[in-house]
């Protein structure tokens, strides 16, 4: 059977503990339908995403080097990591201990569009939060709300498959 931590993260104090215990429920149910099973949780509490300058965050990186899982479950990518460049760091990492990420609310396919879809995301989630950085919390709310650039990309990539399937 296969094994996972979780790590959940949020970024300020307007957030509760009600979103980290929300974050756990989610990935719990999702270890639980794929029968994964938890060993271990990370949490860091009022931390943001744009560094890795986060204790339990740094924990879980040191540990995944005793190759003790196979999975780190995340709600979104964005708990994760919300700088592209330190989230190819951290993946490569992980991936160096036989060690996948995982983030139970996105989906990401382990195809090729799956590639692609991981990387939108994280430029997505660095974007918004330069963005909200210089202030335009409206704009980041509007882009955040929009999934049309989402939705289209998954008719893509289903038309993909079907014409390879054909």
């Amino acid at each position: 059977m296969k094994t996972a931590v979780i790590y959940a993260r949020y970024s300020s104090d307007r957030q509760t503990e009600q979103s980290i215990e929300g974050q756990l429920h989610v990935c719990e149910d999702y270890a639980k339908k794929n029968e994964i099973i938890i060993v271990d949780t990370y949490i860091d509490r009022a931390m943001t995403g744009t560094n890795d300058n986060r204790e339990a965050f740094q924990k879980m990186l040191a540990d995944s080097d005793k190759n003790e899982w196979d999975y780190c479950l995340v709600y979104k990518l964005d708990r994760f990591s919300r700088n592209k460049y330190e989230m190819a760091i951290h993946r490569k990492h992980l991936k160096d201990n036989g060690i996948k990420i995982l983030s139970v609310m996105e989906n990401i396919p382990d195809s090729p569009e799956g590639i692609l879809l991981e990387s939108l995301l994280e430029g997505m989630n660095q974007y918004y939060s330069a963005e909200c950085f210089y202030g335009h919390n409206i704009i980041c709310f509007k882009l955040w709300c929009n999934t049309d650039i989402i939705n289209r990309y998954f008719q893509m990539t289903e038309r993909i498959q079907l014409q390879r399937n054909a």
